[in-house]
């Protein structure tokens, strides 16, 4: 029996992780001006990248004509960039929000998509991407989409211009990291207008919302069309069950797609891509982009790749796990649902029993040869499922010849019961991922997330209040009939709380007026006797108020430290408005003759800071209709300000170093005054002045300096601004 533990404080992380999942939006009939989402008077600037010569594209598509018969489907060059967002884009601050926006231009490419080697969204920024005019656009892209590798991909947009777009709260901005090392320039034609329809699959092929595809609902919802890394190549797979029913997001596909672009964590997958209608074919309105996954499994003999997404889909997506069966015996009807060059999703039906290719090209009995009645595969295919009679996966795309004008001509399939046992390695066949407890089963069913049991990487979690009152009743989010067991701790006295449970339900009740808090422990124990721990510690009477401040009414941030004679405000992080709030400004001995200066108002206190440095205490005392008061406190410095700050970046440095200099008092009154800047390098070891620079009378606080000619060691920088002095240390490397 295997047990995972995890701490609430990491679950959150988790879910916060799990949950991302980003919308684009094809033929989107809100026109965007150069104002852009936000509607923001930027200025009009446009970043022209290097594209492709002509020579290189036709070298490109002499080498499509070779891999063509694996089925692999390339679309794009990649041109290979390093644009700093922050520094490049058009910036307009407000009190609240800074936005800034991006333009891109690739001249004459057929489409494009972004890669984002560095990739960090502050909590509460949003973030669009959109062609030119907004005909395509995705968003909001939030912080929901951070990730441990700090990476991230695009869409694919039709046009030669990209727009990036976003809002980040004016605090958080210096959080951001955002940088384009990858820009994919289509040489292909994929879209097409709005009455043809997306993609240039050829015309025998059949959207998987036709007649055919009846029946098929379930199983569409877990193919997706797999984007390569560097946005160039196109494949296709499905997500798959296991057989615990537990919600880890196995996604197969072919090796040869591994082997042509091996960075999985780039890889992006989009969920639920199809015409909305059967004729004529339309561009989806909709669909779920994913980014990233982790290689689990590969073998070359079938050709199969298994990657664990790192996001995983929502229990409301509406996304299905496929079933899939390692059965040997011949299926007597087969079907495929696949992207043929990257179009939206196809349907195939082989009416025929399937039988075991024993021949030169694919490797004796390890593939099913599959001859078409309706559909074909292309390019872009590569690794889709081929579902059985029964509709469960036994096999994936490895190539073949068939096209619309030879339907019948064979295509070729990994076997999935000879990639069960594959090379007979855990990293070389599917059955410890797919059969973690050795069940030993057959065959799964395709099923539909919301019904698969959730892990707490994958959202589980208890449900209910944040504090009790009287009572409340606390529930674990598993299906029906799966185990759970509960345990309590209640702080300071077990007496403060009662608790009876009954299937996945605590009931918790609050004995008097007391004020504590429980943590509420479930195990949950799966079909295959996994168990999975999680924490949720709630409070007993109001919860305290956790204080934000010291908060600077004129630059809306919060401070590291407060300046003497300044006022500041402080508030409560989430407001309760049925509470009562006592605010209180503590000096560290207390003084019968000293008393702050402050006006509190409901939640809010606005303190004006003493004129003695020092540390001081903030405390407020909270009171609601759950009866009792609960206290909170913070300690703050109060600090002269007179002093000057500095930052240099980066550190260590090798050839441009960014100097900014932060006074407080001009933070706080935003007059910038007009004034002498010397800037000197001093030599750690010898304390010899190396170098320098001066300004005269000039507003400028960041400096971008050159030391590429100074040697490699320690220094001092000193900034001397009218009588103000400040130093700092840097490495020159």
């Amino acid at each position: 029996m295997k047990k995972y533990q995890f701490l609430s404080c990491v679950f959150f992380l988790f879910i916060t992780l799990t949950n991302a999942q980003v919308k684009t939006k094809f033929n989107n009939n809100e026109f965007i001006t150069t104002k852009g989402i936000f509607q923001k008077n930027y200025k009009e600037s446009v970043l022209n990248l290097t594209v492709p010569t002509e020579q290189q594209i036709r070298d490109a598509e002499r080498e499509d004509a070779i891999i063509s018969t694996d089925r692999l489907f390339r679309i794009a060059i990649p041109i290979n960039t390093d644009v700093d967002f922050i520094k490049t884009a058009l910036w307009i601050n407000d009190l609240n929000f800074s936005y800034g926006k991006l333009t891109l231009n690739a001249t004459n490419a057929k489409s494009l998509s972004l890669n984002f080697n560095k990739f960090l969204l502050p909590e509460g920024t949003e973030m669009w991407i959109y062609n030119e005019n907004g005909n395509m656009i995705t968003g909001p892209i939030s912080a929901k989409e951070n990730n441990k590798n700090n990476i991230w991909g695009s869409s694919i947009y039709k046009g030669g211009q990209l727009s990036i777009e976003l809002k980040v709260p004016s605090h958080k901005k210096n959080e951001l990291v955002l940088n384009i090392s990858n820009v994919a320039y289509g040489y292909k034609k994929i879209f097409y207008d709005r009455i043809y329809g997306f993609g240039n699959s050829d015309t025998c092929n059949i959207n998987v919302l036709c007649p055919l595809g009846t029946g098929w609902e379930k199983e569409r919802n877990s193919v997706a069309l797999l984007l390569k890394g560097n946005g160039t190549i196109l494949c296709s797979g499905a997500i798959l069950n296991n057989t615990c029913g537990i919600n880890i997001p196995y996604f197969l596909t072919a090796n040869h797609c591994f082997e042509a672009y091996d960075n999985v964590a780039e890889w992006r997958f989009v969920f639920q891509y199809w015409s909305p209608q059967c004729s004529p074919s339309e561009d989806d309105l909709y669909n779920v982009l994913f980014n990233g996954s982790t290689l689990r499994a590969r073998w070359d003999e079938t050709d199969f790749c298994l990657v664990e997404l790192n996001q995983t889909p929502h229990v409301g997506s509406g996304i299905h796990y496929a079933g899939w069966s390692r059965s040997p015996a011949p299926s007597p009807n087969a079907t495929g649902i696949h992207h043929p060059s990257g179009d939206v999703m196809k349907i195939s039906h082989d009416s025929d029993t399937i039988t075991r290719w024993a021949g030169p090209y694919y490797n004796d009995s390890l593939y099913w040869r599959v001859s078409w009645n309706q559909g074909i595969t292309e390019g872009g295919s590569s690794g889709s499922p081929l579902f059985n009679d029964e509709h469960r996966v036994i096999g994936q795309l490895r190539g073949g010849s068939s096209y619309c004008t030879s339907p019948t001509a064979p295509d070729y399939y990994g076997s999935f019961d000879q990639s069960w046992t594959g090379g007979g390695t855990n990293s070389t066949r599917l059955s410890n991922w797919l059969d973690p407890n050795n069940m030993n089963l057959f065959t799964t069913n395709t099923t539909n997330i919301a019904d698969l049991i959730p892990t707490p990487a994958t959202g589980l979690t208890i449900l209910g209040k944040d504090s009790i009152c009287s009572s409340e009743i606390y529930t674990v989010n598993v299906p029906t009939g799966t185990s759970v067991s509960f345990t309590v701790s209640v702080s300071p006295n077990s007496s403060y709380a009662s608790y009876s449970a009954s299937g996945n339900e605590i009931s918790v009740t609050r004995n008097g007026s007391n004020i504590g808090t429980v943590k509420i422990t479930a195990t949950v124990t799966d079909d295959c006797g996994n168990q999975y721990e999680v924490n949720r510690t709630v409070y007993l009477g109001p919860i305290p108020a956790v204080i934000m401040g010291p908060y600077d009414p004129v630059e809306h941030t919060v401070m590291g430290v407060a300046c003497v004679g300044e006022e500041y405000y402080f508030a409560p992080y989430s407001i309760d408005p049925t509470a009562t709030y006592t605010w209180k400004f503590i000096p560290p001995v207390w003084s019968q003759d000293w008393e702050p200066t402050y006006l509190a108002s409901g939640p809010y206190a606005y303190f004006t800071m003493p004129d003695t440095p020092r540390c001081y205490t903030v405390r407020v005392e909270k009171t609601n209709a759950c009866g009792g008061t609960v206290v909170t406190q913070k300690k703050i410095c109060v600090v002269e300000c007179n002093a000057m700050r500095l930052l240099a970046s980066p550190n260590p440095a090798t050839s441009l170093l960014t100097v900014t200099l932060i006074d407080e008092k001009e933070k706080i009154s935003k007059q910038i005054k007009q004034e002498n800047i010397q800037i000197e390098f001093y030599n750690l070891n010898v304390g010899i002045k190396q170098k320098e620079w001066k300004y005269n009378t000039t507003a400028q606080r960041q400096f971008t300096l050159n030391i590429a000619d100074m040697a490699k060691g320690m220094y001092v920088v000193k900034v001397t601004k009218g009588k103000l002095q400040s130093t700092t240390k840097i490495i020159k490397d």
